[in-house]
């Protein structure tokens, strides 16, 4: 099934996280890679590594981060920091993992999610979707 037969969210879980076995700020990452045609190679894909489990310590979930690093490359030209547009991106996509989940850190989100058998794919599955809506959302801004 290829990835435009097979839903965004279906593949960064079924073969991202599982099949390659990549932790979740990885997962996103190449995920939206592929979806986005972003053209990140292995040496970018790797720089999501130490952002899975919340940067190894709990703190704010690697899904979120790595669908970050994802829309980073969607919107900025250059460097973020030349307008307020990715702010404005990650103010929305923050807003909206608050709204379903009321936080946005692993330590928290793993006690409620997370379980032997699937891990953290709940999780990642719906970051996968929120970061569709945003990317749509913020379409008219995109630079890639």
């Amino acid at each position: 099934m290829s990835m435009e037969t097979k839903r965004f969210s279906q593949t960064a879980v079924e073969d991202f996280y599982i099949a390659q076995d990549l932790n979740c700020a990885e997962a996103l990452l190449a995920a939206a890679s592929e979806r986005y045609q972003l053209g990140l190679n292995e040496a970018a894909l790797r720089c999501a590594a130490g952002f899975g489990g919340g940067m190894g310590i709990g703190s704010v979930c690697g899904a979120l981060t790595g669908s970050v690093m994802a829309m980073s490359s969607l919107f900025v030209r250059e460097k973020a920091h030349e307008g307020p547009l990715m702010k404005e991106v990650n103010r929305r996509f923050f807003e909206l993992c608050l709204q379903r989940w009321g936080s946005i850190h692993c330590e928290v989100l793993k006690e409620r999610y997370y379980n032997d058998e699937h891990q953290c794919s709940r999780v990642v599955e719906f970051c996968a979707e929120l970061l569709e809506d945003v990317v749509e959302e913020f379409s008219s801004s995109r630079v890639r």
